[in-house]
């Protein structure tokens, strides 16, 4: 009797000092503001959120343009390497929205960052008429691991017809060493360990990202295991199946401009980059954009959210963690459509041979007519050019695996947060 009621009396003893646990659920973060973006829930960053990671206490680099530190959505938790000029917000939008699509704040008003809670180290090295000094940049923010970079040097390919390598590694990495962009990069990621480097697959609309930056890791090796390629997705193209949830993709899922990941499977992951709205600095608002650049930052923010739950990785095991926890199991479409607007050429990418070799003038243009049909918005304008491309016979069928394509798969950032997944 007297056991009991002291059980008793330390039970209500434990519920006036802590009152009642609620644990959070992901439909509790599932509001407007979340769905603004198009980039949270295909990666499931609910699930992430409701185990408590938010990128409290992670700050994320930005490496691009200039970005507008005074918005509402990055005031008081955004910095910068000194610049002195003045920036012409009407042009130097990408930063910020890249910076939001990182780190905007979760206050009820627009869209939020993947990591709301973090905080952003910017360094102003595109379009800017001052020089970024990378080696001190890096040096004042000893505490920034994880670095976005959206954007890419001119394309080279990266393998041949016959899918071998055109430029020996040692020709890679002595001519980007000497960049002065990406020299001081690559060897911050060599020597600092407990850094990782993400990067835009970019928009050329090839099989392949191109010789450098993205591709590095395929020339470096090992040396460059906290290096990350992204590569875009459309939301709209994807819905759940409702019986399993797992994540169906229709043709137009893959977003017409992307590079894919042909020759950098291994360390490349795909993430939504089609229309996500962002922040604007020309107004101080927000407004939607897309291209690989909106993709990339979707992973650095999932990866201040894996270093949060894990502060002791490095940032080979932060990339480890997102690539072997991406979703793999989605259900491919047969087919993707890719726009290479340099030579006005589309390519109708067969996936895991769902398509012949060759296809008739007629079935061409059923093909990427449907597709485009799927979101036409997701074409910006560029639906008309690619029509006319077929009509005039600029077209191809390029055969590739579900790999060759995605890569290690689509972001899960909800698994990232539970550790390191497949091996």
């Amino acid at each position: 009797m007297t056991v009991r009621n002291t059980f008793a009396a330390c039970g209500l003893l434990l519920c006036a000092l802590f009152g009642t646990a609620h644990a959070a659920e992901p439909e509790d973060f599932k509001t407007p503001e979340y769905f603004a973006s198009r980039a949270l829930d295909v990666i499931n960053a609910a699930d992430a959120y409701a185990l408590g990671y938010t990128g409290k206490g992670q700050v994320v680099g930005v490496l691009d343009t200039a970005v507008r530190i005074d918005h509402p959505e990055l005031a008081g938790k955004a910095d910068a390497y000194p610049f002195f000029f003045s920036p012409d917000w009407n042009f130097l939008t990408h930063g910020s929205h890249v910076a939001g699509i990182i780190a905007a704040r979760r206050d009820g008003v627009a869209m939020h960052g993947v990591a709301f809670d973090a905080g952003i180290w910017n360094a102003a090295v595109i379009d800017s008429p001052c020089d970024t000094y990378l080696d001190d940049y890096f040096a004042r923010r000893p505490d920034v691991r994880i670095f976005n970079n959206s954007w890419v040097i001119d394309w080279l390919p990266i393998l041949d017809e016959d899918g071998k390598d055109i430029f020996s590694a040692q020709e890679v990495i002595t001519a980007l060493r000497g960049d002065t962009l990406i020299g001081p990069i690559l060897m911050h990621a060599i020597n600092s360990p407990e850094s990782v480097f993400v990067f835009s697959a970019g928009n050329e609309g090839q099989m392949s990202p191109s010789t450098g930056p993205a591709s590095l890791p395929r020339f470096v090796g090992s040396d460059l295991g906290n290096w990350l390629n992204v590569g875009s997705l459309n939301t709209s193209g994807i819905s759940r199946d409702e019986a399993s949830g797992e994540l169906v993709l229709k043709t137009d899922a893959v977003s017409w401009f992307s590079n894919l990941a042909q020759g950098t499977e291994l360390f490349t992951v795909m993430a939504p980059g089609s229309n996500i709205y962002s922040l604007d600095a020309s107004t101080n608002g927000y407004m939607p954009d897309s291209g690989t650049s909106m993709a990339a930052p979707v992973v650095s923010g999932a990866l201040a959210l894996v270093a949060q739950a894990y502060p002791w990785m490095s940032g080979k095991q932060l990339a480890d963690t997102v690539l072997t926890t991406a979703n793999s199991t989605f259900t491919a479409p047969e087919y993707v459509v890719l726009f290479e607007t340099a030579t006005q050429t589309v390519h109708i990418v067969s996936i895991d041979g769902a398509l012949g070799d060759t296809l008739s003038h007629e079935e061409a243009e059923r093909l990427v007519t449907a597709c485009i049909n799927e979101d036409v918005d997701a074409w910006v304008g560029w639906d008309a050019h690619a029509l006319a491309a077929v009509d005039n016979g600029n077209f191809d069928v390029v055969q590739m695996t579900k790999e060759e394509v995605f890569g290690q798969g689509i972001l899960d950032v909800g698994k990232a947060v539970r550790g390191i997944g497949r091996l």
